[in-house]
């Protein structure tokens, strides 16, 4: 059963729920241990009765709630603003929302009327002023008026990257603008999206680059992963093989050699410092390659997050700060990252919670724990093998 922590240390909303959603307008959307869907705001006092057979998060104001197999929408109040006639439903953006009465989506309006009649059999939300749809294994990105841009439909269509969205027609590809212009004329046979100004493109049994004028270029290193981006700070890890042994350090972007691959492991960079093993220690180094905090730990986290990184040593963990100062002493089983000024702890199979410096807001008695949010709430959860031993809220 699930429940909400705060940051002072006080338990908002007593584990005995389902689910705990997401915060939004203030309020979080409850599943009850009769199933049904309510709200609750940041301190835990429910606001919306639980008698929905699901919910979603407010966005733009609205929160789409099913009952009978029906979705509509409520405002911040509990109010039915949207009456639940529709099949489907997704969340608002931009002033509309995907709704689907049959077989198809349109778009509603926050009065429920449909701006843009159900004609797609896939539809999702307004980002930018434009919309994803699919209809009879064609795709389209739609205006706020239903119009395709650039009037088509495509066999193949992917995300906006570097202002560029790959297009299928037949058996190639190629590339559009904002404006949905085919700047790149579906004449490759394969792509990936554009990342950093270059895409790689496929020409028969050759893999090449591109510039988001279709140029061909001179391929820089690829990145670490496409989505996430190089290790950070602009440099990316590299490894070099030798005497049967994989070394790793890292580049620059186009392939020029920043730090010497002479570590067995590195990780990521945060703040110019990155955790790095040598032989069976772990320390860090900074941009030039310079051990700054000595190779003498069991194990360290993957990157510094808020200026901490957690270690092992001697099978405890405990945290450093970006001076190699021990702040939290090697104490627990596991200590999570940080985030939002907390971080998650662990002993056994239980969980709790510490600040910055060490100081205990949760002793570990959860079996299971969140990072805290924005709103500085985390959730926790308590396993209870007899629903008649919770006691309803």
């Amino acid at each position: 059963m699930t429940g909400l922590v705060n940051k002072e240390g006080k338990v908002i909303l007593a584990p005995q729920w389902q689910k705990v959603g997401s915060f939004a307008s203030g309020l979080c959307p409850v599943k009850n241990i009769s199933g049904k869907f309510g709200f609750v705001d940041i301190t835990g006092k429910i606001v919306v009765e639980p008698q929905y057979d699901d919910a979603d998060a407010f966005y733009e104001g609205l929160a789409k709630v099913k009952l009978n197999d029906k979705w509509g929408f409520i405002d911040p109040s509990g109010k039915i603003v949207i009456a639940m006639t529709f099949d489907s439903v997704r969340r608002f953006a931009e002033g509309l929302a995907p709704a689907r009465s049959g077989a198809r989506f349109g778009y509603i309006d926050k009065t429920g009327k449909y701006l843009i009649n159900p004609l797609f059999g896939r539809a999702r939300h307004f980002k930018d002023g434009l919309a994803y749809v699919q209809t009879d294994r064609k795709r389209a990105y739609i205006k706020n008026n239903g119009a395709p841009i650039g009037g088509n439909f495509y066999d193949r269509l992917e995300r906006f990257s570097d202002k560029r969205a790959l297009i299928g027609i037949n058996d190639k590809v190629g590339f559009i603008d904002l404006e949905g212009n085919q700047v790149i004329p579906a004449k490759f046979d394969n792509a990936k999206a554009f990342r950093d100004g270059i895409a790689e493109v496929r020409v028969g049994n050759d893999t090449k680059a591109i510039d988001t004028n279709g140029n061909f270029v001179t391929k820089p290193v690829a990145h670490n992963d496409f989505w996430d981006g190089p290790i950070t700070d602009g440099l990316v890890r590299m490894s070099k093989e030798e005497k049967c042994e994989r070394k790793y350090g890292f580049s620059d972007r186009f392939g020029k050699v920043v730090i010497k691959p002479i570590y067995d492991n590195v990780g990521i960079f945060s703040d110019g410092l990155c955790p790095v093993q040598i032989n069976e220690k772990f320390g860090v180094i900074d941009k030039t390659g310079k051990l700054v905090i000595p190779a003498i730990y069991d194990h360290l986290g993957q990157s510094f997050e808020e200026k901490r990184i957690s270690f092992f040593l001697d099978g405890k963990c405990g945290v450093l700060d970006e001076q190699g100062n021990v702040v939290i002493q090697p104490t627990y089983n596991r200590i999570y990252p940080f985030k939002n000024g907390f971080a998650v702890t662990q002993q056994g199979i239980k969980y709790g919670f510490i600040d910055m410096n060490g100081k205990v807001l949760f002793e570990p008695q959860f079996d299971s724990a969140s990072r805290f949010g924005a709103e500085g709430l985390a959730q926790v959860a308590i396993r209870v093998n007899k629903l008649e031993e919770v006691k309803l809220p």
